[in-house]
C-alpha cells in the first residue's frame, strides 16, 4: 500500500461527506484517485452514486453513454491546480465543483458536489434539446430528472465551493489551499525570475520598459476568465515592474494600486458579481499596507489578480457568465413585449455593446436571434393549441407587423403560420395570414 493512502481516513472523509451533503441538501460524493464512487455505509454499492440519476435518465432515453467518471476525475486533478476547489460541467452541462484530499502532497480522493443547475430548468433543457439533438420522446423522458436537479445561484455556489475546501481540508489533516497557493507561489516565482533574466539579458534597466500592451494583456485575460493566460502574463508584468522600479517600494506600491482598480474593473466587465469584487477593493486598502517589501507586494497583487479571476472563471467554467443568466431571464420575461437590445441591457445594468458581445461568446446565437426564437416557440404553441387568428397571435408574441412575424416563422420552421397550423390538424374558420 502506498504511504499517503496508508494515512488516507477513509471513514473520516465518508463521514464528512454525508455531513456536507445534510447540511446543504445538496449530493456530495467521494471519488478516489481514479474517479471511482467511493461506498458511504459498509453493503452500499458505490457505483449507485455516479452516474447521477439525471444522465441515468439520459441513457435510459436515449441509449446514450455520458462519461460521468472522466469529467470528474478531470475536475479533481484541476482542483490541485487552480485553488483547491474547480467548478466545472460534465458532458450533459450539469454543474459540479471538486475539492482535493490531499496527503503527503498527493491526491488521494476528492469531494465531488452536484449535480447543480446555474440555470433554470426551463433554460438547460432547451440547451440541452438542441446541444444533443433530443427527439420529443427523449426530453419528455429526461425533464422529470432535470426538474429534480436544484438551481443554485452563482453566488451561492461560491460558497459552496468554499466550503467544500474546507471540508477537504479537514479530511486531509492540512489546509489544502496552503497546499495549493504554496506550490502555485514557488511556481510564479520561477516564472517572474526567469522574466527577470531575459528582461536583463535584453538590456532593459528603465522605468519607461513598462509595456502598456502587457497589461491590457492582462486585462483580457481576467475579462475572459483564463487563469493560466492571467497567470503568466502578471508574472511578466511583474519582472517587468520589478526590473524597472528596482528596489524603490513607493513607486511599486503605486503602479500596484493602479492594477488593484484596473484589474476589478476586467473582472466586472466579464461578468463578476460586483459587490463581490467591490468587497475585495474594500479590503485592498487596507491589506496593501502589509506589504514590507517590493516582494510582498507582488505576491499580494497575485493574489488579488487570482480572486479577481476565481470569480469570472468560476461563472464560465460552469456554463454562462451572470450578465447572460440575467439577460436571458429578462428575455423570457419579456419577449412578448416590444423589445430590443437596449431595454435588456438597461434591465442588467449592462452596455448594449457588452451584453451583445458576451450574449453572443457564451450562447453562440445573437441577441435578436434567441429573441426571435423564443417568440417563434410561443406562437407555435398558440398555433396549435388556439383557434386565435394569426394576426392576433403575431401581436401577443411581440410582432407589431404581421408580415414580418411570417418571414422570422417560415426561416426558422420552414411553413408559413397558415400552413404550419393545417398542419398540426387544426384548421380553424378565422385563419388569416398576409403573404409576402
Amino acid at each position: 500500500m502506498e504511504p499517503s493512502a496508508a494515512r488516507f481516513d477513509h471513514q473520516r472523509a465518508l463521514d464528512a461527506t454525508d455531513h456536507f451533503a445534510e447540511s446543504t441538501g445538496l449530493v456530495c460524493v467521494l471519488i478516489d484517485a481514479d474517479g471511482r464512487p467511493l461506498a458511504r455505509r459498509s453493503g452500499d454499492d458505490p457505483q449507485q452514486a455516479l452516474p447521477c440519476p439525471f444522465c441515468r435518465a439520459f441513457h435510459a432515453a436515449t441509449a446514450r453513454t455520458v462519461a460521468c467518471r472522466d469529467s470528474h476525475l478531470y475536475g479533481a486533478f484541476q482542483s490541485m491546480r487552480f485553488g483547491g476547489r474547480y467548478t466545472y460541467f460534465c458532458p450533459l452541462g450539469l454543474t459540479h465543483v471538486a475539492a482535493p484530499i490531499v496527503v503527503e502532497g498527493r491526491l488521494v480522493a476528492s469531494l465531488v458536489l452536484g449535480p447543480i443547475l446555474l440555470v433554470d430548468h426551463d433554460d438547460f433543457m432547451s440547451e440541452l434539446s438542441v446541444r444533443q439533438g433530443l427527439s420529443p420522446d427523449a426530453i419528455r423522458t429526461i425533464e422529470p430528472a432535470a426538474k429534480r436537479v436544484p438551481v443554485v445561484s452563482t453566488r451561492r455556489t461560491r460558497a459552496l465551493s468554499e466550503m467544500l475546501l474546507f471540508t477537504a481540508s479537514w479530511i486531509s489533516g492540512a489546509n489544502v489551499r496552503d497546499l495549493v497557493e504554496e506550490e502555485e507561489r514557488l511556481s510564479r516565482e520561477a516564472r517572474v525570475s526567469d522574466y527577470i533574466h531575459d528582461i536583463k539579458t535584453m538590456g532593459g534597466d528603465s522605468f519607461s520598459l513598462y509595456p502598456a500592451e502587457t497589461e491590457g494583456d492582462l486585462l483580457a485575460a481576467i475579462r475572459a476568465g483564463d487563469r493560466e493566460g492571467a497567470r503568466e502574463v502578471l508574472a511578466r508584468l511583474l519582472a517587468t515592474i520589478r526590473v524597472s522600479a528596482g528596489s524603490d517600494y513607493d513607486t511599486v506600491k503605486a503602479r500596484v494600486l493602479e492594477l488593484v482598480v484596473l484589474l476589478s474593473r476586467a473582472a466586472i466587465d466579464g461578468g463578476a458579481d460586483a459587490e463581490s469584487v467591490f468587497g475585495i477593493n474594500y479590503r485592498a486598502l487596507t491589506e496593501v499596507d502589509h506589504q514590507s517589501t517590493v516582494e510582498a507586494l507582488c505576491d499580494w497583487i497575485a493574489g488579488i489578480a487570482e480572486r479577481y479571476v476565481q470569480f469570472v472563471f468560476d461563472v464560465r467554467s460552469a456554463g454562462w457568465s451572470d450578465a447572460v443568466i440575467r439577460a436571458s431571464r429578462a428575455m423570457r420575461r419579456r419577449f412578448v413585449e416590444k423589445i430590443g437590445l437596449e431595454d435588456i441591457a438597461r434591465d442588467v445594468n449592462l452596455s448594449p455593446a457588452y451584453l451583445s458581445r458576451v450574449f453572443k461568446e457564451e450562447m453562440g446565437i445573437g441577441f435578436s436571434s434567441y429573441l426571435n426564437d423564443l417568440r417563434v416557440d410561443r406562437a407555435k404553441r398558440l398555433l396549435t393549441t388556439t383557434d386565435r387568428p394569426i394576426l392576433a397571435i403575431s401581436l401577443d408574441v411581440g410582432y407589431s407587423d404581421q408580415s414580418h412575424f411570417s418571414r422570422v416563422f417560415r426561416e426558422r420552421t420552414g411553413l408559413s403560420p397558415a400552413k404550419f397550423r393545417t398542419a398540426s390538424g387544426l384548421i380553424p374558420a378565422n385563419t388569416e395570414e398576409i403573404h409576402d
